[in-house]
């Protein structure tokens, strides 16, 4: 008789545990977020992917201005050649 004295508050008590542990993935524990849904996240939506693209068309501008930049010498490395 003393075993189930015993048993039957623990039994209690790991059903009362099991409840909680569904009740908290029903309201909180399934809208977390998975390493999936986060990775996604940082490919599309992370800021640094933005600076990147700015980033990556200022380095076009530069490229631009730096072949400008170098068309401009030799043209004036042309006019000094002929003036001389």
């Amino acid at each position: 008789m003393k075993d189930k004295d015993f048993w039957a508050p623990v039994a209690s008590g790991l059903g009362a545990c099991l409840l909680t542990l569904l009740a908290f993935w029903f309201t909180i524990g399934r809208e977390s977020v998975n390493a999936e849904t986060v990775s996604k996240m940082i490919q599309v939506e992370s800021p640094y992917v933005k600076d990147q693209r700015v980033v990556e068309q200022m380095y076009q501008d530069v490229r631009a201005m730096r072949q400008d930049m170098t068309e401009l010498i030799k043209a004036v490395s042309r006019i000094e050649e002929r003036t001389r």
